[in-house]
Order: C-alpha cells, then sequence, then structure tokens
C-alpha cells in the first residue's frame, strides 16, 4: 500500500520520498542518501515520517543523513530539520545522527538539535561520519 503524504498541496507518495532520499542499512547505522535532492522544501517535509519509519527498526542504531555538497538549505529547511529531529528523537531509540553537507550548512543544522534528546554532529566526510555513528 502506498501512502500519501500531502504536504502545501504537493502529494507526495512513499515511493516517491524513497526515491529522492534512499536508505540503505550498514552495521546498524540507517544512511540517508540525499545527494539528488535539489532543496525543495516540499520534499524534504515528506522525510520525516519515512526517517522515523526506518529509524525504528530494531536493526538500527543510528542515522546519516548526506546532503548535497552545492544545497542551499534556507533557514526553513534547517529550522524544520532541528524541530522535527527534536520530535522525532522521542519516537525512535537512535543513539546518534549524522549530517554529512559543507560544514557551516551542517554545524548549522546541528545547533537545532537537542543532544539530551539524540547526540547529532556534523561532518564533511561520510566516512568520518559513518565512522562515528557506527561507534
Amino acid at each position: 500500500m502506498t501512502r500519501i503524504i500531502d504536504i502545501s498541496n504537493q502529494n507526495l507518495t512513499s515511493h516517491d520520498i524513497e526515491e529522492k532520499f534512499p536508505v540503505k542499512i550498514e552495521e546498524g547505522v540507517a544512511v540517508f542518501d540525499a545527494t539528488d535532492w535539489e532543496g525543495d522544501p516540499k520534499e524534504f517535509f515528506g522525510f520525516d515520517d519515512y526517517w522515523v519509519d526506518i529509524c525504528k527498526r530494531s536493526n538500527v542504531d543510528a542515522s546519516v543523513l548526506v546532503l548535497p555538497e552545492d544545497i542551499h538549505l534556507s533557514k526553513e529547511v534547517r529550522e524544520h530539520i532541528g524541530k522535527s529531529w527534536n520530535e522525532n528523537a522521542k519516537k525512535v531509540s537512535l543513539g546518534k545522527a549524522a549530517i554529512v553537507a559543507p560544514k557551516l550548512k551542517s554545524k548549522m543544522i546541528e545547533l537545532r538539535i537537542d543532544q539530551d534528546l539524540l547526540e547529532t554532529k556534523a561532518f564533511e566526510s561520510y566516512r568520518k561520519a559513518l565512522r562515528w555513528a557506527k561507534e
């Protein structure tokens, strides 16, 4: 069954979200590949339920979100990520979440996350983020 996610008059199916943000589970870490995302906030807002569904799985202990290197993260998107990750952290039992993006962009997101709810760290390198998430 395909779920419809209604976001600002734009209907995205769960399949659309899965295509835009493919995920792989690697040694207990859910790695969300958003490198093809072009920065449309409406697409990203549909990501929340998908993230929770994946991170609730018993074989997932941490997550890594890999954003495009050249992405422009609007204030609206940064605030949304911070707010939604703080809310969604209460729904999952993750130990860590990493954000991979150019340093300033990922750091601006990291600062919005309540570290008591979800230990979050910004990285410029996917390999370093994955290593940290696996620790």
